[in-house]
């Protein structure tokens, strides 16, 4: 790092400590903004970890709180002396720019952070220590984090400042201008859960080959068409990309997927159709397999930002690699990780993030499907705001003649914000769609 002029701003460093000094009230709005390392001045740095210290002992940082907390831990000559505290305080008459010389010191400490995250790189790159893989993995994983540090924005909430906007929330969902979340077109899910809502981690399970997939695509085709179309990102790591575009075109254009004979001429025009109409949907599908739960962040991120996505899909749980866990881990431990980690990726998004998973092996019976029977973890029951279950009786769907519709449950078992039931739902097989049964007529 020598041979670069290392990003900083002593005059910047200075006023920012002497408006907090003359100002402490700022203090407490500032903790959060400015990270560890945000001072290049050792002797800068050791007077804010006393700022931070006489502030959380006394509620203040007065000069002469900051003094003796310097002379406590014998860092007064280290940092200039009561000379240069005075210093610190007369170059700030008042703290109106306070915002400004914020933002010169955290952009530096920010610079100075991917300077050495560059560096610490290409040693690694000189030592063959990591692959090229690995090398962008790594850049963009840690860009990220500092990107995001001292951003000032904080989890913590005064119910001063809470209350009134429940207030708002409940008033506006009352006059019908709130936003009712993302409706899928299902009644089960849209009654129940009053639409798919940021935040939220919504679990579908089931065995294999009762639609989960299909479900999860006719969701995302429901949230991405019509006059509220929102983008929809979709990581599929058991289906390829053709499989899901192709199974989007059948239940669109109400065709059968195609088999070794093709489709007839009819067919064919119905399917053509539905590309041309669907090409049109903002659906952008990621079917790299043996992703991570930090590669699938990282990509939903991008989306985010390039696309504008509204809804995240992940077709399915049990198939996202693990990471970072000691060498004894067993599997539900990192099923447990993935989990707690879909969760706080929904929040840090603000979006729904619906993920598929796998029951395991005694949901095969006729019962309806239990939590318990979650594949590999409990933690997956912690951790979800709602989880859905598909349920149909196998074998009385091997007796009904082909095309008929197969009559699936599906049970909304837990519901964080509303109350569980079940609904039903038409499963059109060769199309891979669902649709809500007709309503039943009343006998005269």
């Amino acid at each position: 790092m020598t041979s670069i002029d290392i990003p900083r701003n002593l005059d910047a460093e200075k006023k920012l400590l002497g408006a907090l000094i003359v100002c402490p009230e700022l203090i407490a709005k500032t903790l959060d903004a400015v990270p560890a390392d945000a001072f290049f001045s050792p002797s800068h740095a050791k007077i804010w970890e006393v700022v931070k210290s006489a502030y959380a002992r006394h509620g203040n940082a007065m000069p002469d709180t900051v003094a003796d907390i310097l002379i406590e831990r014998r860092q007064l000559d280290e940092v200039g002396g009561f000379s240069y505290l005075a210093h610190l305080i007369a170059i700030v008459p008042s703290a109106a720019n306070l915002p400004t010389w914020l933002q010169i010191v955290t952009d530096d400490a920010k610079a100075r952070a991917i300077i050495r995250l560059a560096h610490g790189t290409l040693a690694k790159i000189d030592a063959r220590e990591i692959t090229v893989t690995e090398i962008a993995q790594e850049i963009r994983s840690e860009a990220d984090r500092i990107a995001a540090t001292g951003s000032g924005t904080s989890a913590v909430i005064s119910l001063a400042d809470g209350m009134p906007r429940l207030v708002e929330r409940l008033i506006a969902r009352q006059e019908g201008s709130d936003d009712p979340g993302l409706m899928t077109g299902f009644r089960p899910i849209d009654q129940h859960l009053g639409g798919l809502k940021p935040g939220q981690l919504v679990v579908l399970a089931a065995r294999p080959s009762l639609g989960k997939t299909a479900l999860a695509m006719n969701i995302a085709a429901a949230v991405a068409t019509g006059p509220r179309a929102k983008a929809v990102a979709v990581f599929s790591l058991e289906m390829t990309s053709d499989e899901l575009l192709e199974r989007l075109a059948c239940a669109a254009a109400s065709v059968a997927i195609a088999g070794k004979d093709g489709l007839n001429r009819a067919s064919l025009a119905r399917f053509c159709d539905a590309t041309y109409r669907l090409a049109a949907c903002p659906i952008f599908i990621d079917d790299s397999p043996r992703q991570t739960l930090s590669q699938i962040r990282l990509r939903a991120l991008e989306q985010r930002e390039s696309h504008g996505i509204a809804l995240l899909i992940i077709d399915y749980l049990q198939l996202i690699k693990g990471e970072g866990l000691a060498r004894n881990a067993n599997r539900e431990q990192e099923i447990a990780g993935i989990s707690r980690g879909l969760k706080a990726l929904a929040k840090e998004l603000k979006l729904p993030v619906l993920v598929l998973a796998q029951l395991n092996r005694a949901a095969e019976g006729g019962e309806r499907p239990r939590l318990s029977q979650l594949r590999e973890s409990g933690q997956i029951e912690q951790d979800a705001d709602a989880i859905l279950f598909l349920h149909r009786d196998r074998k009385e769907a091997q007796n009904l003649d082909p095309g008929t519709p197969l009559e699936t449950e599906l049970i909304i078992e837990k519901n964080r914000s509303g109350p569980c039931g079940m609904g039903k739902l038409d499963f059109l097989a060769e199309f891979c769609r669902f649709e809500n049964p007709l309503p039943q007529c009343s006998p005269l």
